[in-house]
């Protein structure tokens, strides 16, 4: 990502030439202040409050992520076998037992 802001920041310093060019040969476009930069302490102004379209979407998006997430749950201690079956513990205890006796012989 380093390198990434490092050629983002030589492409700026070839291209200032002409873009410096272009602010004198053709009008050059009007600054407009940002509200964060303008701001002083002295100003009384309160900062106007951003409304957050995406917020209802994004709360409806979380409860029906939170609600499949219950029913996948629930689903899956349903369906799960209350016991592991007899085999795949043969197998599971019959793989373990022969590591160690080979480790330990």
């Amino acid at each position: 990502m380093a390198c990434c802001a490092f050629a983002v920041y030589l492409l700026s310093q070839l291209l200032w030439p002409l873009r410096w060019l272009r602010d004198r040969l053709l009008v050059a476009p009007a600054v407009t202040a940002s509200a964060s930069v303008a701001w002083s302490p002295a100003s009384v102004a309160a900062p106007v409050a951003r409304k957050w379209r995406w917020k209802p979407a994004l709360l409806l998006l979380l409860a029906a992520e939170v609600f499949g997430l219950g029913v996948a749950a629930t689903a899956a201690s349903v369906s799960a076998p209350a016991q592991p079956s007899v085999e795949f513990l043969d197998a599971l205890h019959g793989s373990i037992c022969s590591a160690v006796k080979g480790s330990l012989s």
